[in-house]
């Protein structure tokens, strides 16, 4: 069983006070269960699970009448179905399953939840059927209606584009003012299948894709697998319905929204508070559909180990730079799981150096630039243990402290400036200081005070 611990906590209540529709364990067959009159006034959880894993395909479908509120084909790769709807009207529903051939044994729950705008809960894969949501509140959500692993022989291209794969939600904008809102999309997982969350309005009777306020670095860059962004901003400014559509590939999500007032600021406060957390969901949301082939269509495939090791400087250096800074001058960290990823990318980034493994020297091998990058990650990762967790990771902070020493030995002034394979160059100013926080060589203070002012970057650091 994949998972399945979730939801409750968000309405205030824990598994042992739902209470019980049906519960009951039996051997794996094709037939019909039926629920005895369920009500509109509630919302139900389902979880269908099969052990040992089917040797054959087993369909679960839940009806009421002629409608069908929630699907899923149970396979090797995907054994059990976790889902949470409602029912249109007060009556019957229908449980069927379909298992040709199948074996093993099931275990089947379904309880009955307070109807909450707060829980997703199904169908809500057309825009027609868009649950009504509160802007500015989170959401939680199972996307489990989507096979975790690909049906045998499903085309690639049937499987990005099944509806099952797609949620749909609503909200009401009421404000006089216009409004930027973040819309983001937060993972218990990070399996590199791109997640994407968009806005849209109806048009002429059809979804149209809203863009004001849009990201200017939302639009895909150097190959990703998918088009698609866990976040993305967008400022509203006329009154009426606007429509999220969640595409999560993930069986738990949460998607978030939250309101800012529009730029420009007033408030130089509320200008740092956007812009942190702005910066700190682009980065995370980076990562979560790595460019140059970082991301992967389904789990069946590998990602490529390169990519998975990037700690790029604009979508992980400077945001984490950004808010451990201002979180030493009172901004407390609003993008909690952002921060966590972040920095967990960092910890997991260096690897032995070559030729220096035995000393416990390590370095950050896809990057042209490696004292700059490995003296900034042990400066961050040593404010973020020192202010956020408490806990001080030596043996990361002494990996780097020594690679630091060997790029330093022999030398009596700074080297020259690095290259990330970008302009302007790294100043050599900025990686020694990076360097001395790392391992306070008495050397760098004065490599620093008398090292050639080449420009203004030299002085900026």
């Amino acid at each position: 069983m994949k998972w399945i611990s979730i939801l409750a906590c968000s309405v205030s209540l824990s598994a042992a006070t739902l209470p019980v529709v049906l519960s009951r364990t039996g051997s794996v067959h094709s037939e019909t269960i039926t629920f005895k009159a369920l009500d509109s006034e509630h919302q139900y959880s389902l979880l269908y699970s099969i052990s040992p894993l089917p040797d054959s395909q087993v369909v679960v479908e839940v009806r009421q009448g002629q409608t069908v509120l929630a699907s899923k084909t149970l396979h090797s790769g995907d054994a059990d179905y976790y889902t949470q709807f409602r029912v249109p009207h007060r009556g019957d529903v229908s449980l069927e399953i379909r298992a040709a051939q199948a074996s093993g044994a099931y275990a089947l729950q379904v309880n009955r939840w307070p109807l909450a705008a707060q829980v997703r809960s199904g169908p809500n894969h057309r825009w027609q059927d868009a649950i009504d949501i509160p802007l500015g509140k989170t959401i939680f959500a199972s996307g489990d209606d989507a096979e975790y692993i690909p049906l045998p022989g499903t085309p690639r291209r049937t499987n990005i584009e099944d509806p099952a794969g797609v949620d749909w939600y609503k909200f009401e904008f009421t404000a006089t003012a216009p409004k930027l809102v973040f819309f983001q999309v937060d993972l218990i997982e990070r399996d590199q299948i791109p997640a994407n969350v968009s806005i849209y309005k109806i048009v002429n009777g059809a979804p149209k894709e809203y863009f004001e306020g849009e990201d200017p670095v939302t639009l895909p860059h150097e190959v990703q697998a998918l088009a698609g962004n866990k976040f993305t901003p967008r400022t509203l400014t006329a009154k009426g319905a606007y429509y999220i559509a969640v595409r999560a590939n993930h069986p738990e999500y949460k998607l978030r929204t939250r309101v800012y007032d529009a730029p420009p600021y007033q408030d130089p406060h509320a200008a740092v508070r956007t812009a942190l957390d702005y910066i700190l969901a682009a980065g995370d949301s980076w990562h979560a559909n790595t460019p140059r082939r970082g991301g992967i269509l389904d789990r069946v495939s590998s990602v490529h180990q390169e990519t998975s090791l990037c700690v790029a400087c604009h979508t992980t250096h400077f945001p984490l730079r950004a808010q451990l800074y201002a979180m030493r001058n009172g901004y407390p960290v609003v993008q909690r799981q952002q921060l966590q990823f972040l920095m967990e990318r960092f910890y997991s980034n260096p690897r032995p150096f070559y030729g220096f493994e035995q000393q416990g020297a390590v370095w950050t091998r896809m990057i042209s630039a490696p004292a700059n990058v490995l003296g900034r990650m042990s400066h961050l990762a040593d404010i973020f243990e020192d202010q956020v967790t408490g806990e001080r990771r030596d043996s990361y902070h002494d990996g780097i402290a020594k690679y630091l020493n060997l790029y330093y030995a022999g030398r009596d002034a700074l080297p020259p400036d690095e290259t990330n394979g970008n302009t302007p160059l790294v100043s050599a100013h900025e990686i020694a200081w990076y360097a001395w926080t790392a391992t306070k060589d008495a050397r760098l203070p004065e490599f620093i005070a008398s090292g050639e002012i080449k420009n203004m970057v030299d002085l900026c650091y």
